[in-house]
């Protein structure tokens, strides 16, 4: 069971002991029947996730503060760990069976019945118009308009999965207007041929040789941090819990997920997942501190993974 503090507000009981018990359906569940029962109940999802942010920062808060050390309250955690959930705005769905999850839902359904959204889009799509391009014109005509869209918003929302998952969502919630679709996937497909040499080759972050699943981890962890900044958390836990958030997304594929809420994996991470990570790490953390190449971190991480996170929540990595 999760150790609970006194000074924990009853609200949060109410969350750690629903995720608690969604994340330990029981031990005879399999890691499958917990995660589709996790993904098939958006209420019981959002609780566990906030549950499991929290209980990473109530862990390294402990260490930290123990070793006369620390880098957010407990509090500030917490405030962090609810804005991320309502940030995240999950609506589970499912694609032949498979229950997936979409996030930022109500504002990527807004962003796709826009008007001004379709015609950036068509923009982006002409011969020529490179990411840049795209940039600016979001920056300096949406962000003053009705959708105060910013380009940060329009990667991480509108183009948060770069595989086939979104098409599919696209195609069920927008399939009685094929051209919206066509529009949506042609203009997905050009804007992650581009990101990488346009977007991402920058400060230590260079993907020449990426082999992770997609840079989506990127756009949507950076999204992710500055809007729970945003909202009034200390920079500190809201980057903490952005880059924890994509850590232990990609951890749980690694070793499932009641063993990743309390431990990191005991095998080495193969070049991928460990390259997914990183881009989570440099997303939260690159714009405000200065970071380790991935060379360093992934010799880090490997040399001790606890180590590598509790000098991450120090921001001294």
């Amino acid at each position: 069971m999760l150790k609970f503090k006194s000074a924990v507000k009853d609200w949060l009981y109410f969350l750690l002991l629903t995720g608690t018990l969604a994340i330990s359906i029981g031990s005879k569940a399999s890691e499958d029947t917990q995660r589709n029962f996790l993904l098939k109940h958006a209420s019981v999802l959002n609780a566990s996730l906030g549950a499991i942010v929290l209980e990473r920062c109530s862990l390294y808060d402990s260490d930290l503060s123990g070793m006369g050390a620390r880098a957010f309250s407990l509090e500030q955690c917490t405030l962090a760990s609810q804005h991320l959930v309502k940030i995240l705005d999950i609506e589970p769905y499912a694609i032949e069976g498979e229950p997936l999850s979409l996030a930022f839902s109500h504002r990527f359904k807004e962003l796709m019945n826009d008007p001004q959204v379709h015609a950036l889009l068509k923009y982006f799509l002409r011969p020529g118009i490179e990411l840049n391009a795209l940039r600016v014109v979001t920056n300096s005509t949406l962000r003053s308009s009705s959708l105060h869209l910013s380009f940060a918003e329009l990667a991480a929302v509108l183009f948060q999965d770069s595989g086939m998952n979104l098409d599919f969502y696209v195609t069920e919630k927008f399939g009685d207007r094929p051209p919206l679709v066509d529009l949506f996937r042609k203009s997905k497909q050009k804007f992650y041929q581009l990101v990488a040499q346009s977007d991402l080759q920058r400060k230590n972050l260079d993907l020449t040789n990426y082999k992770g699943g997609a840079t989506y981890h990127f756009f949507v962890i950076r999204y992710l941090a500055h809007k729970i900044v945003q909202s009034g958390v200390e920079e500190s836990a809201a980057y903490f819990s952005a880059f924890i958030f994509n850590y232990m997304y990609k951890i749980d594929e690694v070793q499932g997920l009641r063993k990743s809420v309390y431990s990191e994996p005991s095998q080495a991470l193969n070049l991928g997942t460990a390259q997914d990570i990183y881009l989570g790490y440099q997303a939260a953390y690159g714009d405000e501190i200065r970071t380790v190449d991935f060379a360093s971190f992934y010799q880090s991480y490997t040399r001790s993974p606890m180590a590598t996170l509790r000098a991450i929540a120090l921001e001294k990595l």
